[in-house]
């Protein structure tokens, strides 16, 4: 990710969702805890907290640019099922 940002949020929660979903695809395993927690309704009650101040990555559920990739990524690698 670090090589790839480019400062803009919507680019680099492009580039974020795509590393995640990769990951997923890598690792099927995750995708069956995540279903076993509930999906993507449990995705939406997580959180994210790193502890930089103002990062742009931290918050809560669907407010938090992190899970919103998480979750995007979840359902398209879903989708490929």
């Amino acid at each position: 990710y670090e090589h790839y940002r480019t400062g803009d949020i919507e680019k680099d929660m492009q580039i974020m969702t795509k590393i995640i979903a990769a990951k997923l695809r890598q690792y099927p395993q995750i995708i069956k805890a995540v279903e076993a927690r509930g999906g993507v309704d449990w995705l939406k009650s997580c959180s994210h907290i790193i502890g930089v101040r103002n990062s742009r990555w931290e918050g809560i559920g669907m407010e938090c640019n992190f899970i919103v990739c998480v979750v995007t990524a979840y359902q398209t690698v879903l989708d490929e099922l």
